[in-house]
This record gives structure tokens, sequence and C-alpha cells, in this order.
């Protein structure tokens, strides 16, 4: 999409997320992840300075990782996520 709208007055830029310790889920339930706080921070920083790919924490990587690597993480939070019991219980 920016490639399309490269002649438009508009910017298209790309928030990709690590996985930020929220309330997501209810209190206690998801309490995993990046710093909600410096997660929208650095957010904010990275838009005020026109960058397109905006990361943070493990995001970078996540971004840059060959499709293999991609797999095998997703596989290791599947895992996770599988074995909490609030998932296994609803």
């Amino acid at each position: 999409m920016r490639l399309q709208l490269e002649e438009a007055d508009t910017a298209v830029f790309e928030i990709l997320p690590p996985a930020v310790n929220t309330n997501l889920g209810g209190s206690g339930e998801h309490t995993y992840g990046s710093d909600l706080n410096e997660f929208v921070s650095a957010v904010i920083d990275q838009l005020a300075s026109d960058t397109p790919e905006i990361t943070f924490d493990t995001s970078w990587t996540q971004l840059r990782a060959t499709k293999q690597e991609n797999n095998d993480m997703t596989e290791q939070v599947w895992h996770m996520f599988k074995d909490n019991p609030t998932f296994k219980n609803a």
C-alpha cells in the first residue's frame, strides 16, 4: 500500500507490535510481553520520526526473521498459550 500511495499526500505506517503485557482477557491473564507504556511511547516516537515500519522489542527481530524462524516462534507461542488454564477452561 505504501508503494501504491507514494504519489498521494498520504503516509502509510505499519505497526508491528510484539506481545504486550495488558489486561486483555482479564486481570492477570496476560502477564507476559513488553511493557504497555514503553510500547506506546516507542510507537509515538517512531510515528513522529516518520519511521514506516514501527517495531518494538522482539517485533524488530520477528520482522527480519526467516520464514522458518517465524514458524518456530509461532509454534513456541502456541504451546505456551494452549497450556494457559484460562484457555483450557474456556
